[in-house]
């Protein structure tokens, strides 16, 4: 059987107001669509409430998701919240954010109410979001962040000596582990430091280069984020160009990024990082909302 799906276009608008000290703005949140997907099967019945954002300004600098929702359908049940079907689980500049909770019962004629919180993320320097490394090419095998957050550690290892020095000088191999380890931040132990560069040495063998991708040159790093803080990682060269098209992660915390053009002296390296003090939250509520 057919999964039964109905949508219905409902316009509404709602006056939020921003709940933070020394950040007050008003903004419009209108419900663009409200669209039901019911199943006979094990899968989860949904109802999806697509809103679009407005008076809110949004770009690469200025970005927003959904933390969380609450809601209540016109008898009086409360509804689940579940991961949201498209936009809105993740920070990003699109404004349209999707609200989605299990299915009401079929009795239900409307959603009386839904409550909930947006998080406005905006990363500067000064709000210790955006972490930039001037020259970072002079800095290989060094913790970039460690003196910025605690929890944080990135290091840009160079995997060519580390290559060149495990197959021809041990004791120079050795010692190029030993600062990864003190400088770069690697490893509880040294043995676990040769446990990382053996991840490394494992994906350098089993790359996969395709010169249509446009990729010139990889970059190899080590990332330890305890709490899941960044949310990007860019590379620009000395003309202030993004280069890098994208990453591939890894185990052991080794992540390639991938560029369009060979590092050179004077690139830096951009880490946007969710810190609280780059984090609002915006409190919303909408009412009265139709059910297909």
């Amino acid at each position: 059987m057919k999964n039964k799906q109905k949508n219905r276009l409902v316009l509404l608008a709602a006056l939020l107001s921003v709940v933070n000290t020394g950040f007050a703005q008003d903004i419009n949140l209108t419900v663009k669509e409200v669209s039901e997907k019911r199943f006979i099967d094990n899968k989860t019945s949904y109802v999806n409430i697509r809103t679009v954002i407005d008076s809110l300004e949004l770009d690469r600098d200025h970005l927003i998701r959904l933390k969380k929702a609450k809601a209540v359908d016109n008898n009086g049940n409360s509804l689940k919240q579940l991961k949201s079907l498209f936009y809105g689980s993740y920070f990003d500049s699109y404004d349209q954010i999707d609200i989605t909770f299990k299915a009401p019962a079929r009795q239900a004629e409307a959603i009386k109410e839904i409550k909930g919180t947006f998080q406005y993320f905006t990363p500067t320097e000064e709000n210790k979001g955006r972490i930039i490394i001037r020259d970072f090419t002079k800095r290989i095998d060094e913790n970039l962040i460690g003196e910025t957050d605690p929890d944080l550690k990135l290091t840009v290892i160079d995997e060519d000596s580390l290559i060149h020095t495990k197959k021809n000088n041990e004791t120079a191999y050795n010692a190029q582990l030993d600062k990864l380890h003190k400088k770069g931040g690697l490893g509880s132990t040294l043995e676990a430091v040769k446990d990382i560069a053996e991840s490394l040495f494992y994906r350098l063998e089993n790359r996969y280069n395709d010169s249509s991708s446009g990729k010139k040159d990889t970059l190899y790093c080590f990332i330890q984020d305890k709490g899941k803080k960044i949310s990007g990682i860019n590379i620009y060269n000395k003309s202030d160009k993004k280069i890098n098209s994208g990453y591939s992660g890894g185990t052991h915390g080794i992540r390639e990024i991938w560029l369009k053009e060979k590092l050179s002296p004077g690139c830096k390296l951009e880490v946007i990082v969710e810190s609280k003090e780059a984090i609002k939250e915006i409190k919303f509520q909408l009412e009265n909302i139709p059910l297909p």
